[in-house]
């Protein structure tokens, strides 16, 4: 599940504004029906039909990022993203779940720190340079468009997401978790990301 920034969530029965809670998606008095089924989104109170599985909306809830299916939303918010960078014009933050937010991190890798890296060296350092045309990014497969997809919904609904995690083998590195989420920085034109080494 995902996180908002600022930590505010809404039962999925009843719309009423609760704190986020990953183990309890139903107000007080939702909570004793011991219902299972709702009406509204988890993370932006949208109607929308939801339940203990899936809380969220289909914005929230986010692309099928392991599939090579396709479908409306799929192509709604690949066009969406397509025109946004065509114009210039980007008006979406990342939030990384990190320092002062580490508390909606999902992921913590055991014994890793966490560093910050300029995104372009990271870019070059990892390789993803070439397993990317960073001039067509979304000209890659359906699967890494998804997770780029889901990485900048996310951020434009304020969630937080988890730092890439890279693992250091002698004088190379390795991106063990996030390269999709390190190519969403890229194209807001982050200049330092936080990552778990």
């Amino acid at each position: 599940m995902y996180s908002l920034s600022n930590g505010i969530a809404y039962c999925i029965n009843c719309g009423i504004e609760i704190s986020q809670n990953r183990s309890d998606l139903f107000c007080i008095s939702c909570s004793t029906t011991r219902q299972t089924n709702g009406k509204f989104c988890y993370l932006c109170k949208s109607e929308t039909k939801s339940d203990i599985y899936n809380p969220c909306c289909k914005y929230c809830g986010g692309l099928d990022g392991s599939s090579e299916s396709l479908n409306e939303l799929y192509f709604e918010l690949l066009n969406k993203y397509k025109k946004i960078f065509e114009s210039k014009i980007i008006n979406i933050k990342s939030y990384w779940a990190y320092g002062e937010n580490n508390s909606q991190c999902i992921r913590v890798p055991r014994n890793a720190k966490i560093y910050l890296a300029e995104t372009n060296k990271l870019i070059e350092e990892v390789g993803l340079n070439i397993l990317f045309d960073l001039d067509n990014v979304f000209d890659s497969s359906i699967i890494s468009n998804k997770r780029i997809i889901n990485t900048l919904e996310r951020w434009s609904r304020h969630l937080y997401v988890d730092p890439p995690y890279i693992e250091k083998h002698e004088n190379e590195y390795h991106i063990l978790d996030g390269r999709h989420r390190i190519i969403a920085a890229y194209l807001l034109n982050e200049s330092r990301i936080p990552i778990y080494i």
